[in-house]
């Protein structure tokens, strides 16, 4: 009875590592790949790289926003922060390397990215234009926080010895059915595509050093809260709902906004008092009750003389 039960479980083994055809893609779009980060468009894209270049990427929807094609659930107490999943396979003569369901991360959106058709994101990148928060787990706390996935998948698993490799990006979202279960995988609104890389085993040194680079970045306070900003605020209004002033002044406030003013030089420091008119920080802003810190959400704009917005 043994051979019988071991037969099907090779068979299912040698599927598994076998590279077939792209999975199929539910959501309408596209995948580029570039060894510079994007800007307004997929510009610069390719699909060939070598192991000594940096590679970004950039998706694209075809007439949805990224909220719609991948329908992201709006942020809740177990799913803090809006995300998609990035999982990277790796292949080579066709037969798929390591273990690809452990390759799985989490990519944090910020509040403009579900508007929009468009998302770019780094698969491997110079540690000074790191730019997405990775994760292993939904609420991005510091402990969680990965390097991007190529990096994270640099290891002797993956990429045995040097010679050509084809690296599948799977963009997807874990969707709920009406009962709150998650859909079959098979099912997942999903984006794929890949390219080639031609890995020499000379690289890894440098690579592993700017995977550690990579992480430190991502895992510093300035960068983690710089990208979970927007969404710390749990306010549900607007601001010009709310009856105050902000006043500001060259010097720290005390107890009151006096030395307030409104004019200042670029050798000046600037600092800022927030005041309500009958109400309480949590009562304006309708902050919710929560274990931890609380955070609002603040914008600055520089605006030049003719009224312009300053990118």
């Amino acid at each position: 009875m043994q051979p019988k039960l071991l037969m099907p479980v090779l068979l299912l083994l040698n599927s598994f590592v076998h590279a077939g055809k792209l999975p199929k893609t539910v959501v309408p779009g596209k995948i580029y790949f570039s060894n510079k980060p994007f800007g307004e468009t997929n510009a610069g894209s390719k699909t060939s790289f070598t192991s000594n270049e940096f590679i970004y990427g950039r998706l694209e929807l075809s007439g949805q926003t990224i909220k719609e094609a991948f329908k992201i659930r709006e942020p809740g107490e177990e799913e803090p922060y809006p995300y998609l999943m990035c999982k990277l396979l790796i292949f080579k003569d066709g037969e798929q390397q390591g273990f690809g369901n452990l390759n799985e991360s989490y990519l944090l959106l910020k509040r403009d990215d579900l508007q929009r058709t468009w998302l770019n994101f780094d698969v491997l990148p110079e540690p000074s234009k790191a730019a997405t928060l990775f994760s292993i787990n939904n609420n991005f706390s510091e402990g969680s926080l990965v390097s991007a996935p190529l990096y994270k998948d640099i290891n002797q698993s993956q990429f045995p010895e040097s010679g050509k490799y084809t690296v599948r990006v799977d963009v997807y979202y874990e969707v709920k059915d009406a009962w709150g279960n998650y859909i079959d995988r098979d099912k997942l609104p999903r984006l794929v595509n890949e390219y080639e890389i031609a890995f020499n085993e000379s690289d890894v040194a440098k690579m592993i050093k700017n995977r550690e680079a990579v992480t430190k970045v991502i895992r510093e306070n300035d960068f983690r809260n710089k990208n979970l900003i927007s969404w710390a605020s749990t306010s549900t209004g607007s601001g010009k709902n709310i009856s105050g002033k902000i006043h500001f002044s060259d010097k720290p406030f005390a107890a009151g906004n006096s030395g307030s003013k409104t004019n200042f030089s670029s050798n000046e420091f600037i600092y800022a008092r927030l005041e309500l008119s009958g109400t309480s920080i949590k009562e304006a802003f309708k902050l919710k009750d929560k274990t931890g810190l609380y955070f609002l959400e603040y914008e600055v704009e520089v605006a030049s003389d003719d009224g312009r917005i300053e990118a």
